[in-house]
């Protein structure tokens, strides 16, 4: 399919495209799994030396290690992952995308609370994976669409 002819995905009634062609959407996509993996490992790391390590209850380890993630993943992503998006200033941008974080936030830390009373002989493990996969697209599409706007 040519660059001409490539399908828009967002596409609104007026024929624009909030997310590009299928290529650059999957390959913006990929950038943000690659800053999200540098997030997961910095938020893993700092969750279990919590948990596992200083014997700090896992809500508050979840709540300290997400909002470290949080910082890693934005200048991450500003810097590599959005690169068709609109510039605006780094204050603005990071309370965009700290509240956009917390929606995300919410949905991870929920899953794991629901799941963290049936996994503790597997040291929150599921409970932590099952929240982190409820953050994954919404984050994506929340970044995308209120705080890395693309530009066309």
């Amino acid at each position: 399919m040519s660059a001409n002819n490539s399908r828009r995905l967002g596409e609104s009634v007026l024929g624009q495209s909030r997310f590009g062609t299928i290529d650059q959407l999957l390959a913006t996509f990929v950038r943000f799994l690659g800053a999200g993996a540098l997030g997961f490992v910095s938020d893993a790391g700092i969750f279990f030396s919590l948990t596992q390590l200083l014997h700090q209850p896992p809500i508050l380890s979840r709540c300290l290690a997400s909002a470290v993630a949080i910082v890693v993943t934005w200048s991450i992503n500003r810097r590599y992952t959005f690169l068709d998006s609109e510039k605006l200033s780094a204050g603005v941008e990071f309370l965009r995308y700290f509240a956009a974080s917390l929606v995300g936030a919410g949905a991870n830390l929920l899953a794991f609370a629901a799941l963290k009373p049936f996994d503790e002989a597997y040291f929150h493990i599921p409970a932590y994976l099952a929240g982190t996969g409820a953050a994954l697209i919404g984050n994506f599409i929340l970044y995308r669409t209120l705080v890395f706007r693309r530009v066309e």
